[in-house]
């Protein structure tokens, strides 16, 4: 199996005793021998923390639409 990322195949030049030795590390060596790396690939978490707070920035600006910071509407009294 190749590497997926210049960090992964660094980790793995290491620590070769966490992830099954040298003949391992050889082995994936092998498998990735030409080809392109980028240096880390993204966490998958990254990509959806990304977008909850791109919604959460979304609602922000719709309150400030509204005219409202809190999420009341202007002009609205508790004494009703």
């Amino acid at each position: 199996m190749p590497y997926k990322s210049l960090k992964q195949e660094g980790f793995f030049h290491t620590n070769p005793g966490k992830v099954g030795g040298k003949a391992v590390v050889a082995e994936w060596d092998r498998a990735t021998r030409g080809m392109h790396l980028p240096k880390r690939v993204p966490h998958p978490e990254d990509s959806a923390r990304h977008d909850r707070h791109a919604s959460n920035k979304m609602g922000h600006e719709a309150m400030h639409a509204q005219g409202s910071h809190d999420g009341t509407q202007l002009g609205a009294s508790d004494d009703a």
